[in-house]
């Protein structure tokens, strides 16, 4: 016959003992006041406020840090060894660093220069030959509106010049010289012009300014520029 179970009240709480026989000690539940429970959740509150005040700090500790290394290791490097044959250093000061980088450019309309222009009017019943002579000389260079860094223009040079058909250069001059040979159609007029063909072209620059102790600032900047290609006769029938 089982035992009846005592039960006992204490602080408002009642609890049951457990069969006699089966345990020797009866154990009063824990218990926690109220004050305790409002002491426990202000205390919650205040570690993670701390906790989030921690993280935020370590964030822009790291942004800081991260900054700091690559102003620095950009200070121990030269320009040369620093940067590639399309990048170079615009600016070097003891808290701030600009680098320029040129990105692959891109090939426009071809265009064309002209030196000198004659015509030749056939007023007659007949066709007739004719020919023209420059007796004015021109000279055109590669152009690139970007001109903070020879180094960069020397690679934006090469990088339009692999891309065009036989290259650009440097500079071309048309010099004083007679065209070929050309028909001119009965009361008809042809025009004969003396000048440079030229290759057009698109280029962005990247611009990269590091400030000590601050995130790097990177800005695109949009250049144009042209290269000659050939001097040539042009020969139109109006």
């Amino acid at each position: 016959m089982t035992s009846p179970r005592d039960d006992t009240r204490e602080r408002g709480r009642a609890f049951v003992c457990p069969p006699i026989g089966l345990q020797t000690r009866c154990r009063q539940p824990a218990t926690v006041s109220h004050e305790a429970h409002g002491h426990l959740d202000r205390r919650r509150r205040e570690i993670m406020k701390t906790l989030m005040t921690l993280r935020y700090k370590l964030k822009a500790l790291a942004v800081g840090l991260a900054a700091t290394l690559i102003f620095g290791l950009g200070v121990m490097l030269s320009p040369s060894a620093s940067a590639a044959d399309n990048c170079a250093v615009l600016r070097q000061a003891p808290t701030q660093k600009i680098t320029a980088c040129a990105g692959a450019s891109q090939l426009t309309a071809q265009s064309f220069w002209s030196v000198w222009r004659d015509s030749v009017s056939n007023l007659t019943a007949e066709t007739i030959s004719a020919t023209c002579k420059a007796t004015t000389t021109g000279t055109l260079g590669f152009t690139y509106s970007f001109t903070a860094s020879g180094t960069v223009k020397a690679w934006v040079f090469a990088d339009v010049s692999a891309k065009v058909s036989g290259g650009i250069k440097g500079s071309i001059t048309t010099g004083v010289t007679v065209s070929s040979s050309f028909n001119v159609p009965p009361w008809r007029t042809t025009n004969c012009d003396r000048g440079i063909v030229r290759q057009n072209f698109n280029s962005r620059i990247t611009e990269t300014t590091i400030n000590k102790g601050r995130p790097p600032i990177v800005t695109y900047r949009s250049h144009t520029g042209y290269g000659p290609v050939r001097a040539q006769w042009q020969i139109k029938a109006l």
